[in-house]
């Protein structure tokens, strides 16, 4: 059994038993079933996260209703924690899943939301400070895009960040290791960002 399956295996236990129980607080099961989901969507490799596949992502969900809300979360942890890729790719790929499991009714709020406008690219590395981690070379048009749209418009660099930390991130976006596989660059970076703010919460 792989790591995903037995997380899995745990996790649909662990709901049921929540979800089972006659005396209970339907807030506190509620915050504890989402809280189960979203750790279990860390076990999904970088593809899955991507991909969002409705066969192994929904899998421990039964019913519509369930389904939304499992997507809206790893939605709004995409959004609001920085835990994974921010690209409106993964919206799209969202409102997909959420069609499929015919709950088109709730894709509103994310169906709703305006095409993102022009990228300022420039006031982006401006905002970071992106110059100071090539300082041997003009920026590159072409790695701002990059690190755009990794870390999306309402990127910040946590406070505590060290400039060497910020460069180790920004590189491996812009310039990953040709020995690291295809993403792997991708997850130690927001690994990396993701330990940051764990630190500082």
């Amino acid at each position: 059994m792989t790591n995903l399956s037995k997380a899995k295996a745990t996790n649909v236990t662990e709901i049921n038993s929540a979800t089972g129980s006659n005396v209970y607080d339907e807030i506190a099961r509620l915050n504890f079933t989402q809280e189960l989901k979203i750790s279990l969507f860390s076990y999904f490799t970088l593809n899955e996260k991507v991909k969002v596949n409705a066969e192994s992502v929904l899998a421990i969900c039964e019913n519509d209703e369930d389904k939304f809300t499992y997507l809206n979360d790893i939605l709004n942890s995409i959004k609001n924690f920085d835990l994974l890729e921010k690209s409106r790719s993964i919206e799209n790929e969202l409102v997909n899943e959420m069609i499929k499991c015919k709950c088109v009714e709730c894709t509103t709020s994310v169906m709703d939301v305006e095409a993102s406008p022009e990228v300022d690219l420039k006031k982006f590395a401006q905002k970071l400070n992106l110059e100071q981690l090539e300082p041997d070379d003009p920026l590159k048009n072409e790695n701002i895009k990059k690190f755009y749209e990794f870390a999306g418009p309402d990127f910040n660099w946590p406070s505590t960040i060290s400039i060497d930390e910020r460069r180790e991130i920004y590189n491996h976006i812009t310039s990953p290791s040709p020995k690291f596989l295809e993403g792997q660059g991708r997850e130690i970076a927001m690994n990396l960002l993701a330990y940051r703010r764990l630190i500082e919460s």
